[in-house]
């Protein structure tokens, strides 16, 4: 009875954690469209209106978006594999 409400209590923690981490990425996501679309509307005027010959948006694109996929990796895709990890630590150190 004790093991199966741990086992259960276990269960409902990961699925909280889970949703957290990946509410934590969309955030993140919906920050680096915003900021993007943001960046590249001001590169645009300023190439555009006041003729400046310097296209620079891609840049924040590609390394912010290369942390946003980082993110997903380590946050969402890779949750399960990091929580069996965790998992397997905590009782190895229960053992001791």
């Amino acid at each position: 009875m004790a093991s199966e409400n741990i086992e259960r209590y276990r269960e409902a923690k990961k699925a909280v954690e889970k949703q957290r981490a990946t509410r934590a990425f969309v955030i993140h996501l919906v920050a680096y469209i915003i900021g993007n679309m943001i960046l590249g509307l001001w590169n645009a005027g300023t190439f555009y209106l006041r003729d400046n010959d310097n296209l620079w948006f891609w840049i924040p694109i590609l390394f912010w978006g290369i942390g946003v996929m980082i993110h997903y990796l380590y946050g969402v895709a890779l949750f399960d594999n990091w929580w069996d990890r965790d998992e397997r630590l905590v009782e190895e150190r229960l053992k001791k």
